[in-house]
């Protein structure tokens, strides 16, 4: 099992478990993610709940944010990892505070996911959680974990 089938069999575990569950990202749906990462999850659970986005992070991550708000469990899949700087604002500013700002009255799950994206995250700003697995079966657990 690669890293890429490992994600997917997470995403797709994920989504047949909790119907709150989305993924929302560029390209997500109808060319597979980047990577292959999400092939074949479009036609298993439709455009409803695999959501293709235009290209704009911080938009895209503020909507997943939102819906996490109201009651969703979005995974945001950000193409690469540097384009998540892109939505920096949205990360670290906005789902990293919001139950700390709001008293312990606001949780935001929504798992963020991109290519080495642990790198830029790894430390110093509470209320988020940054996983890095080294192996593809670490990977999935993470993945399944980090929805809550």
């Amino acid at each position: 099992m690669t890293f890429r089938e490992a994600i997917r069999e997470a995403m797709r575990k994920a989504l047949i478990g909790d119907d709150r569950v989305f993924l929302m990202g560029e390209d997500v749906g109808r060319y597979g993610g980047c990577f292959a990462v999400s092939k074949g999850l479009l036609a298993e659970f439709g455009p409803e709940r695999i959501r293709d986005t235009p290209l704009s992070e911080s938009a895209f991550v503020g909507a997943g944010i939102g819906a996490a708000l109201g009651g969703m469990r979005p995974i945001v899949e950000i193409m690469t990892s540097n384009f998540s700087l892109l939505a920096l604002d949205q990360i670290m500013n906005n789902a990293a505070t919001l139950l700390h700002m709001s008293g312990g009255q606001f949780n935001v799950p929504v798992v963020a996911s991109a290519s080495w994206l642990h790198r830029y995250f790894r430390r110093g700003n509470p209320g988020k959680a940054v996983y890095e697995s080294a192996r593809h079966y670490d990977e999935r657990s993470e993945m399944l974990r980090a929805r809550y």
